[in-house]
């Protein structure tokens, strides 16, 4: 097999382009095609160490199966698009919707929406989220003729002025003036204006009939394996798929709980946490759409318990982590006692598997869940992978578990935005939420945060103030009190709550690491993550910023069991340069980027034309030596 070009295609490239060429959803198998619609195909191997880079080559993914034949699109205007949709064909579309099924059934990320047949009611409308900076997903016709509509939606993440991870992530603008909707048919990846990284959502045969395994009853799954593998992909179709049921064969169930066991991207809240959920909503979006829960007279997720948790792993917090895990696994079997079965979904992070193997065993022998989730690569696992899947097996036979291995997902191109980039995306979108509209849909300020009033708390009692604050507890090497200012200012906290009975601070460090150990989470559990705008000496107050979703939990708060947690969050540099960019977006496209007229940058913002012009910094120097 070789490229276009002539050159040779490496085993590795070619097995991942024949797995491309699968995209095998909801259970019904395609025609396997080479998604590349191009000649010119991407060798997708790793180079070797003494190997010049790869060249990135241009490919353009076909993203679904729809085809206009002239009878397809039934209306179409600025404010919506109609059209029919075949049994097992598909059809994509980019940008922020509300959909609503008139005839039929489809299947969206796992979720199974049929059109109410009842008299007398309208179909359900579910508002679904597809941004380029995630794969393109698919809406899939089940019954043999289907109807959809999808509705025009304001734009969910208004924070293109103030952070330019935003900026053209959803439906870029039409050149057919007529047509302002918010988001647009697409079949290839070529067919975007803006020429992005587009990808489509690919999700193997044995994906569908797993979930369907799952779901058959209210039990425990837990989902394995090893970093950017699908596991939160998986889960969120497990998701989807409780909540929406499956026609007639499954009925849709009211809520389901949901174990976040990945610190570094949870799917429901900021990061720096793990938590156990009570979920209601379909998910039909990145987690940066749903970056925490809010409260509402309709159903609505809810956290039910929280703990912080460090981004960085867990070399020396690895009690702390399988405590507060099963704290958290705990609570669910209480609640479980109470109101009877209900299905629960633990995602684990790839770096447990990866790097803290012996915690994820420990909690398959604690949980022992009905089912197992792992997934891998059977065509090209590793000695130290096939270890590790024989430990996995013996202890679920121990738990008599079920294990499913399921085909990792690969991405085909180099995602927009990296990791880190979607952490901030979501912690941005966390602090600027309002609450929900009239539709009850969220809502966001785009304002930058120093726009935002700040909570005081009192750290020591005054004349004219009482203490309300317990303390500080940064979960890192000793830091005198002097020094704390200087440490924590404009960093993200966690403020903590303590049970009465809970050991007051200040705690021990421990000896062997000489780090400060952590709240016993069976006597505490998080109130919400925020962070510390600033002193006032003279008050003996400090400032902090929260989302207004939140601020009805600090109201409840009380001095002797209030404490704030610092050092297991990822400096928030977004925050620092909210203000930059806004007064940039304030000064017109004329600012542009070059700091021509950028002369009212805080001191610890400097413009890219200053950068470039210290050309000095960064650079590999020669430096000679003279012996004297």
């Amino acid at each position: 097999m070789a490229i276009a070009n002539g050159g040779p295609l490496s085993a590795v490239a070619a097995a991942k382009l024949k797995a491309s060429g699968i995209s095998n959803l909801d259970g019904v198998q395609e025609p396997i095609t080479n998604p590349v619609l191009s000649n010119n195909e991407s060798d997708l191997e790793d180079s070797e160490p003494d190997e010049p880079p790869p060249i990135d080559i241009h490919r353009n993914l076909k993203l679904c199966s729809w085809d206009d034949n002239g009878g397809t699109i039934v209306s179409e205007s600025d404010r919506e698009l109609t059209l029919n949709l075949n049994k097992n064909a598909t059809v994509a579309l980019i940008g922020c919707y509300d959909i609503k099924v008139l005839k039929g059934a489809i299947n969206i990320s796992g979720a199974n929406i049929g059109a109410d047949k009842r008299a007398g009611e309208s179909a359900p409308v579910r508002r679904a989220f597809v941004p380029s900076t995630h794969p393109i997903v698919k809406v899939r016709g089940l019954d043999s003729s289907n109807r959809i509509q999808f509705l025009h939606c304001r734009e969910p993440t208004p924070f293109a002025p103030i952070s330019p991870l935003f900026r053209d992530i959803w439906r870029a603008a039409s050149t057919r003036e007529q047509h302002t909707r918010s988001f647009e048919l697409i079949t290839e990846s070529d067919a975007d204006p803006l020429n992005r990284s587009l990808t489509p959502e690919l999700i193997p045969a044995d994906w569908v009939r797993t979930v369907e395994e799952c779901a058959s009853s209210s039990a425990v799954t837990l989902i394995s394996g090893a970093p950017s593998s699908g596991k939160s992909t998986f889960a969120k179709r497990l998701v989807n798929r409780y909540l929406t049921g499956f026609g007639k064969t499954a009925r849709a169930l009211p809520s389901i709980y949901f174990l976040d066991l990945d610190p570094n991207a949870p799917e429901y809240t900021p990061h720096g946490q793990i938590s156990l959920l009570r979920i209601r909503e379909v998910n039909l979006g990145p987690s940066f759409t749903h970056p925490t829960p809010v409260q509402a007279r309709s159903p609505a997720n809810e956290v039910v318990r929280a703990h912080p948790h460090p981004l960085s792993g867990t070399p020396n917090f690895e009690d702390h982590s399988i405590a507060s895990a099963l704290d958290l696994f705990q609570t669910y079997v209480s609640l479980r006692h109470q109101n009877g079965p209900v299905p629960l979904i633990i995602n684990t992070p790839g770096t447990m598997y990866a790097s803290h193997f012996n915690i994820l065993l420990h909690l398959l022998s604690k949980t022992k869940p009905q089912h197992l989730v792992h997934t891998a690569n059977p065509s090209a696992i590793s000695p130290v992978d096939a270890s590790k899947l024989h430990d996995l097996t013996t202890t679920a036979a121990k738990t008599r578990t079920a294990v499913h291995d399921i085909t990792a997902q690969t991405a085909l191109n180099t995602p927009s935005h990296t990791a880190a980039n979607l952490r901030d995306m979501q912690m941005q979108s966390y602090f600027h939420c309002t609450g929900l509209s009239a539709s009850l849909h969220r809502t966001y300020t785009p304002h930058p945060l120093s726009t935002h009033p700040p909570w005081t708390f009192n750290y020591s009692s005054t004349a004219a103030t009482h203490q309300s604050l317990l303390a500080f507890l940064p979960l890192s090497e000793y830091t005198p009190p002097s020094s704390l200012p200087t440490l924590l200012t404009g960093t993200l906290i966690h403020i903590h709550h303590l049970l009465p009975f809970h050991p007051n601070p200040p705690l021990p460090p421990n000896p062997t690491s000489g780090l400060i150990a952590p709240p016993d989470p069976r006597t505490s559990h998080l109130v919400c993550t925020a962070l510390l705008r600033g002193w006032d000496a003279a008050a003996r107050a400090v400032q902090v910023l929260v989302p207004r979703t939140h601020e009805g939990a600090l109201r409840g708060l009380q001095a002797q069991t209030t404490v704030f947690v610092s050092g297991w969050g990822e400096v928030p540099g977004w925050a620092y340069v909210e203000d930059a960019y806004w007064a940039v977006e304030q000064q017109g496209e004329g600012g542009g980027e070059d700091g021509n007229t950028m002369a009212a940058l805080p001191p610890w913002v400097a413009s890219k034309a200053l950068m470039d012009g210290m050309g000095y910094l960064n650079t590999v120097r020669r430096v000679r030596k003279f012996q004297q």
